[in-house]
């Protein structure tokens, strides 16, 4: 009984000693120091200025997309971004017959990660 008695003690000085460190903790990360840090000004930088969306362009026959198990066999043709940067994709009546390939991406069959689209 006189171990459980005397830990009581114990556990209360590791409590304080945690608050004595949290508060020394605080005070260093504060910088001990009341005066304001000076205001950094960003600087402007370049901004972006848009293109023209590049023209659909069909990369050749030699490009299609096949995948058996879903029946699928479509032509791979070139799309880009629109001035907002956002990826441009197939629309009309033949969006569903076409897969989209991004030009910012590696070219089909170029040997690393290429960036594709479809319906």
């Amino acid at each position: 009984m006189s171990g459980a008695v005397g830990a009581k003690p114990l556990i209360g000085l590791g409590c304080l000693g945690l608050i004595a460190a949290a508060s020394l903790g605080f005070f260093l990360l504060k910088g001990g120091s009341d005066e304001e840090a000076p205001v950094v000004q960003a600087t402007p930088s370049a901004t972006f200025a848009p293109t023209a969306p590049p023209a659909v362009e069909q990369l050749g026959e030699s490009y299609r997309m096949i995948i058996d198990k879903i029946g699928l066999d479509a032509p791979v043709v070139r799309y880009g971004l629109d001035e907002n940067r956002i990826p441009i994709v197939p629309t009309g009546a033949d969006a569903a017959q076409v897969v989209a390939w991004y030009d910012f991406s590696v070219k089909p069959g170029g040997g690393g990660n290429a960036v594709f689209a479809g319906h």
